[in-house]
């Protein structure tokens, strides 16, 4: 038995070749890993370079997008502009006349000295070429810059075919003027008394077009176009190519390249779809030519009523510098992980080697123990830090579907909020209607200085809640980028005189002096929207009278110039309370005040010097503000005037006040006739009928569209007044189906709409006139004068003279021959008065 018992020695020799064998092989399978590693991570790496590509072109395309998106609405603007400038002058009286009576434009220069289409074409600069006006037969009546062009058959010229046909304006395709010109023309119809009686043709010069396909930050290869949905070149840096087939050119200058990438791009963008591609095209200049990766995002749009599509394409070299920046550092990233590699297995190597000595040594298992305790911490620790990780990619994954969810909210609040107050406007004015009606009703009743005095109250709250809603309204519509402005010609004195005539009563009322004062010379007429104009001022003033216990309240009016511009300027000047320094730019926020002391004392909201700031600066002007505390400030309103040549003279005091000028209370005007109402409300069906008995008139009320057409059809009417919202059938259907029917009745349309294009709306219908509500009174005996003739005393004359003739016509009526019964006298006199109030 002592034969087979092993020495210790034996024992030692064996536990440390055991040992060396496991770290050979250990060291073998770690060398194996190491390559397999590094080779993952090169791939890895390659794979990022790919998409880091993908990615940088993915964000190129977008950046693309948004300058095609930029672009469009450039041009667009432009042709808007084309569009909006022949609807103006289609719609100038002076030239609906000129056309219908065959006048040129030398013509009108030379009788009248004012010739819109030499105005509006002035406007149009360098846009358009030439303006033709022709009759309803396509014969040209008159050209701009003048040609004699009189009498030259032009109906089967582009567009204004399209236009005689349809009666519907109308943008053409790229053509060939005679003398071989590159064009398009825009086409607008022209009525007088809704009858269609000529054409409007712009010559559209495609430099317009043009310089939207300008190199702009595209790089050598880069460049916009435009073509149509024919694939026909519209712009293109290239001028030679306008006019030409897209796919055509290119498959002729260079028939041994595939042009397929391209085609397929092309093929969308004639269907009218939006998208981005990329494709190989040839790039060529005088001396040499190559094949370049070109970028492309393309988007459609409309002009008029062709369907046009905008392409931006840049080349791929203008970006590539960032993938070959990015792929070099993957390659020094690469070789420094693989030299890392290399050189963390030699130290491993050697570490493992000494391990095995050290192991191969070791007395106990507590260093093993030891060593394998530091791995577990080192492995908890790096799934502490991969959990880590997860949770911050879930976190952001969250955040990303909120910030989409809160974009999409924002679109619909931003939608509901212009239907919103819409409605709110209808649904307000509709009550205020009444309570304002009635109130003026009431005040010129007889009755106790107590109670004159609460209808007073009632009356002036009504008002001011009505002012109140109107600024609310502006505020908002200016806040969604909804307000609109209106240049035109606008009489200096007529604005001055119209914001006196409104703003003396309030002043005087409270004791103020008020005068509009002229400083130097003024010109007669200037460029700028009268509405908006007016709507500062009374803002500027009533806050002047507000503040203002004593004194005076002084409007100064001169003529400025800045920057080679013109300007009028307007300086409200009060003896109010004053402003504190610190205050000055805080007065013109939104919904602010000087301090909390002046709302509670003087009410308001805030609004109207922030709505009369912001309107200025959308008419091209600004307000600023001087103050002293206690003794008074001075407001300046600056409008861009574009001032004419013509200017008045006028005395410092000479703006006179026409309301000296006794012109009569609408309230004691008296007419005659049968008035028709439809309306739905009761109490404004009470407030309209007492306001037309009052005027004199029969008034035959009903309660919706419906009613009012049978009434209509039974019996004829001097004048219908027509709600627009009611149940059954609304004011606009019940409209056109009176003037499909034939029926000529001048319809007023009664709407608590204040939006804009409410009014449009209307007179698309068929509405001759456009009343709001509140109605009022004034506002309504105006347009009744348009259609009846006052019941005065001048009238009773007439009818005495009239008398006298009935004597005539009574021998007239006996001796007149067989064949129908003869008319009284009484019937023939009112038959003369009806023809003569017809006429």
């Amino acid at each position: 038995m002592a034969k087979n018992k092993q020495s210790p020695a034996s024992n030692d020799t064996a536990s440390a070749a055991s040992h060396s064998y496991r770290g050979v092989i250990f060291r073998y399978s770690l060398a194996a890993a190491l390559v397999i590693v590094t080779s993952a991570i090169c791939i890895l790496a390659h794979v990022a370079h790919e998409d880091f590509e993908k990615e940088l072109i993915s964000q190129t395309q977008e950046q693309l997008m948004v300058i095609a998106k930029s672009e469009i609405i450039h041009m667009t603007t432009r042709v808007d502009n084309i569009y909006s400038g022949l609807k103006l002058l289609a719609t100038n009286p002076d030239i609906q006349r000129a056309t219908v009576e065959g006048h040129s434009f030398q013509d009108i220069k030379k009788r009248d000295g004012y010739f819109p289409e030499g105005i509006v074409f002035e406007n149009f600069m360098e846009d358009v070429s030439a303006i033709y006006r022709l009759d309803d037969k396509g014969i040209v009546q008159s050209r701009v810059p003048w040609k004699d062009r009189t009498g030259a058959d032009y109906s089967h010229k582009p567009g204004v075919r399209a236009v005689l046909e349809t009666h519907k304006p109308y943008v053409t395709r790229i053509f060939k003027t005679n003398s071989g010109k590159k064009t398009m023309s825009v086409c607008y119809p022209i009525f007088h008394d809704e009858q269609f009686v000529g054409v409007l043709r712009a010559l559209v010069s495609l430099k317009t077009i043009q310089e939207c396909a300008k190199d702009s930050d595209l790089g050598s290869h880069g460049y916009a176009q435009i073509i149509d949905d024919n694939g026909t070149v519209i712009a293109h840096p290239k001028f030679e190519q306008v006019g030409q087939d897209m796919m055509t050119i290119r498959k002729e200058t260079f028939p041994e390249h595939d042009w397929s990438e391209l085609k397929s791009i092309v093929e969308e963008m004639r269907k009218g779809q939006e998208g981005v591609g990329t494709y190989h095209s040839v790039w060529w200049n005088e001396e040499d030519h190559k094949i370049v990766r070109k970028i492309t995002a393309y988007t459609p749009f409309k002009v008029g009523n062709q369907q046009w599509s905008m392409g931006i394409t840049m080349g791929y070299d203008e970006i590539s510098s960032p993938v070959k920046a990015h792929e070099g550092k993957l390659l020094f990233g690469e070789a420094f992980v693989i030299t890392a590699f290399i050189l963390a297995f030699i130290w491993f190597y050697k570490t493992q080697k000494e391990k095995t000595k050290l192991r191969s040594q070791a007395e106990s298992a507590e260093n093993l123990r030891e060593i394998n305790a530091k791995l577990k911490s080192e492995v908890a620790c790096r799934i502490e830090v991969e959990e880590g990780i997860k949770k911050i990619n879930r976190e952001l994954e969250i955040a990303a579907e909120k910030a989409n969810l809160m974009a999409k909210e924002a679109v619909f609040a931003n939608e509901s909020k212009s239907q919103f107050l819409a409605n709110m406007s209808h649904e307000i004015r509709t009550p205020m209607n009444a309570i304002i009606g009635f109130s003026d009703i009431l005040a010129d009743e007889e009755m106790a200085d107590e109670h004159k005095n609460y209808v007073e109250i009632i009356r002036d709250s009504g008002q001011n809640l009505l002012t109140l809603i109107n600024d609310i309204l502006d505020f908002s519509k200016i806040e969604a980028g909804k307000l609109e402005t209106e240049v035109i010609d606008s009489s200096l004195s007529e604005l001055i005189e119209s914001t006196q005539s409104l703003l003396l009563p309030k002043a005087t009322q409270k004791g103020l002096e008020f005068k509009i004062l002229q400083c130097g010379k003024l010109p007669s007429h200037i460029q700028t929207d009268p509405v908006r104009v007016r709507q500062c001022l009374i803002n500027l003033v009533n806050n002047a009278i507000k503040f203002t216990e004593q004194g005076h309240v002084y409007i100064n009016v001169a003529v400025d110039s800045d920057d080679g511009k013109s300007y009028v300027r307007f300086d409200v000047e009060d003896t109010g309370i004053g402003i504190e320094p610190e205050q000055l730019e805080e007065i013109f926020n939104s919904f602010t005040q000087a301090d909390g002391s002046t709302c509670r004392k003087y009410g308001g909201t805030g609004l109207g010097l922030a709505i009369t700031k912001q309107l200025a600066e959308l008419l091209g002007g600004k307000v600023s503000v001087s103050s002293e505390l206690g003794k008074g400030s001075v407001f300046s309103l600056l409008i861009p005037a574009l001032v004419t040549s013509d200017s008045m003279e006028l005395d410092r005091y000479a703006i006179a006040n026409t309301l000296d000028q006794d012109e009569g209370n609408a309230s004691e005007k008296l007419f005659c006739g049968h008035v028709l109402v439809a309306e739905d409300s009761k109490a404004n069906q009470m407030l309209i009928k007492l306001l037309l008995e009052r005027l004199g008139f029969e008034v035959t009320v009903c309660e919706d569209g419906q009613q009012a057409l049978e009434k209509t059809r039974d019996k004829s009417f001097d004048i219908v007044f027509m709600d627009i919202q009611m149940p059954n059938l609304n004011g606009y259907e019940a409209t056109r189906i009176m003037r499909k029917e034939g029926i000529t009745t001048p319809i007023v349309a009664l709407t608590a709409g204040a939006m804009k294009g409410d009014n449009e709306k209307c007179f698309d219908a068929g509405c001759d006139e456009y009343l709001t509500k509140p109605v009022d009174r004034d506002k309504l005996v105006e347009i009744i004068g348009k259609y009846f003739v006052e019941s005065s005393d001048e009238i009773a004359k007439d009818l005495d003279s009239l008398t006298l003739q009935s004597d005539e016509l009574a021998k007239t009526c006996t001796n007149s021959q067989a064949g129908g019964d003869p008319q009284s006298p009484a019937e023939t006199i009112r038959s003369t008065q009806q023809d003569d109030h017809q006429s």
